[in-house]
């Protein structure tokens, strides 16, 4: 169960941590109303946590050469299976839905997929250890989390920053808001 909860906290930072790449380069077309490319902001998280694992886990060219290809395809699967998952439960858990059986199915479909997603983590890690020491595919797990956190608290950062720019007039300022009977 709490493999679990990690891999759900774990696939929320994912998302977390592609919203605030976007928001940190994508900030003016946010406040625009424009929507990023998802293709975009994909390839721009795996460019993020591709510098990010080369530097914690401190690979060599040849390594992050070999390596990196092999991880994006991995946490391209992950997150795909992820995704499967949280669609599952959404749908059961709705008000509608939600009755003692839709209840087991959404369990049941989380330990399923708690099963996936450590099959998928050994025949990735028997590809992984082909091209990097044991050392550093344990301390691969550490440097993920860390490049987590590390993007939430960006996003966390950048959402502050959006919030107050939106609330701030041109000079910096925030805005009072003046009600109906005060003078703009």
């Amino acid at each position: 169960m709490m493999k679990t909860k990690n891999l759900i906290l774990v696939l929320t930072l994912m998302l977390s941590a592609s919203f605030a790449s976007v928001s940190a380069q994508e900030g003016r077309s946010r406040e625009q109303g424009n929507r990023p490319d998802p293709k975009e902001m994909k390839e721009k998280i795996q460019t993020m946590r591709s510098e990010f694992l080369k530097k914690e886990l401190k690979l060599t060219d040849v390594e992050f050469k070999a390596f990196i290809p092999l991880y994006n395809e991995y946490a391209d699967k992950k997150f795909e299976l992820g995704s499967k998952a949280r669609e599952v439960g959404h749908k059961l858990r709705d008000k509608e839905n939600r009755t003692e059986e839709n209840l087991w199915k959404v369990i049941d479909s989380d330990l399923d997929n708690q099963i996936k997603e450590a099959q998928l983590q050994k025949e990735y890690f028997y590809k992984f250890k082909v091209v990097l020491p044991a050392e550093k595919l344990i301390n691969l797990k550490r440097a993920e989390i860390k490049f987590m956190e590390e993007a939430v608290a960006n996003f966390r950062r950048q959402e502050g920053k959006d919030r107050n720019r939106s609330d701030s007039g041109e000079n910096g300022r925030k805005r009072e808001y003046r009600g109906p009977n005060r003078p703009q």
